[in-house]
């Protein structure tokens, strides 16, 4: 016998053929572990109170409260996501009490149309200045840029010239249980620094496309694929994230389709 594993989740059949390696090439990543929240943003549904909400098909199932209009695009490379006007489409997720002292990651698939002012992909907090989490683009710039506050006390990590219009971006940035980070661009690592760790406090104003500050403004574009961890995911697992379908050159999650290639 040899290379016994036992899992507590199904495998699929891309996952099954790696594990019938007999070399020494290791199982596949668990790519859920640490996982607190993903919205594939890819389609708008009513709850009884006919309410539109988006779907969390992580582990934790929340639900993202609808604001505005936002409409489900059919994109020719994600295939459905979520189109923001800048203008008043926004979502507001319950409130959420994380431990991050592990390490954060965040990541998501974004098209610009225009850089708002200071225009968020998340916002977490208690309000402005408030125990936040933000991702968002620096004034009207191309510079993204993760601030992570500790009550009032802001740490900051920019890309500078990161962000492209019209273009899908995986971005991402991961911090691990040192305050280390990185932020990634299609899998590229492009900026280091160190931030604060999250303070463990319970969130209640959360907001995909929308700040906590009044002065700045909405997210103007498309959005697919929003992960948030309570772990420093690696770039290797990132590059998971960002497959391109051999049978119809579609942007896809691996595992999901059986002739994948990397992007």
């Amino acid at each position: 016998m040899s290379n016994l594993r036992v899992y507590n989740r199904a495998l699929s059949p891309e996952e099954i053929d790696e594990c019938m390696k007999v070399d020494q090439t290791p199982p596949p990543m668990d790519i859920n572990r640490g996982l607190q929240l993903h919205l594939p943003l890819n389609e708008i549904v009513e709850n009884v109170a006919k309410e539109k909400e988006v779907v969390d098909v992580s582990a934790g199932k929340l639900k993202g409260k609808v604001n505005g209009k936002p409409t489900v695009a059919d994109d020719s490379q994600l295939g459905s996501c979520l189109n923001f006007d800048g203008v008043d489409d926004y979502i507001q997720m319950p409130e959420m009490n994380v431990d991050y002292s592990q390490g954060l990651t965040i990541g998501a698939w974004v098209q610009y149309n225009s850089f708002k002012s200071w225009s968020r992909i998340i916002d977490f907090g208690n309000g402005q200045g408030n125990d936040n989490i933000v991702f968002a683009n620096e004034g009207t710039t191309k510079n993204l840029d993760l601030d992570v506050y500790k009550g009032a006390t802001q740490n900051r990590i920019k890309a500078d010239g990161t962000l492209e219009l019209n273009q899908w971006l995986y971005i991402t940035v991961t911090v691990d249980g040192s305050g280390s980070s990185k932020i990634y661009k299609n899998g590229e690592e492009v900026q280091t620094g160190l931030v604060h760790l999250p303070n463990n406090v319970n969130r209640t104003k959360n907001y995909i496309g929308k700040s906590n500050w009044s002065a700045d403004q909405l997210f103007h574009g498309k959005m697919s694929n929003l992960r948030v961890y309570n772990a420093r995911v690696t770039g290797q697992q990132i590059n998971c994230f960002m497959v391109k379908c051999q049978i119809c050159g579609c942007i896809t999650e691996r595992y999901h389709q059986k002739k994948l290639t990397n992007v």
